[in-house]
């Protein structure tokens, strides 16, 4: 290997190295989710998280906003994505969770996510809510990849 490409390629190593180091600290927690997750655990108190609850299903919506309130969290409910845009968008609310009820597979759901996170980011907050789709039911596993593309984590529930 020649001098020259051996010092680019040990320059372009380090470039890299640089880079990644860089962004972990520029870009630290909400970029990754994972970690973010377990921040916001360790941060939050408890009897100040905020859940905003967006479900179709009136009867599975009292039903998980009861075992939620018996966490003592804080929940709002909305019936359909529209009014929950409009709730995030608001300037003087702070959601730290939002949980979306993804079982009726007529909507698109992936849209109404991306939709949701735009939402919450005009409202200028510190910090974005995380998302998290529940389903009675199990969903394909292309759904499961596009609501994870979006930013949010899927669970099914029993």
């Amino acid at each position: 290997m020649s001098s020259r490409r051996a010092t680019t390629a040990r320059t372009s190593s380090a470039v890299k190295t640089t880079l990644r180091d860089f962004s972990k600290q520029r870009f630290s927690k909400q970029f990754y989710p994972s970690s973010s997750i377990e921040y916001a655990q360790v941060s939050l108190d408890p009897d100040k998280l905020r859940i905003l609850l967006v479900d179709l299903d009136p009867n599975h919506c009292r039903k998980l906003s009861s075992h939620l309130e018996d966490m003592r969290l804080v929940v709002d409910t909305c019936s359909d994505p529209g009014s929950a845009m409009c709730r995030l968008r608001r300037r003087g609310e702070q959601y730290e969770l939002v949980i979306v009820n993804v079982s009726n597979s007529t909507k698109s759901w992936g849209r109404i996510i991306q939709d949701l996170r735009i939402a919450a980011s005009q409202s200028l907050c510190q910090y974005p809510p995380f998302f998290l789709c529940v389903s009675t039911f199990r969903q394909s596993h292309q759904m499961r990849l596009e609501l994870e593309e979006k930013g949010a984590r899927v669970a099914y529930e029993r």
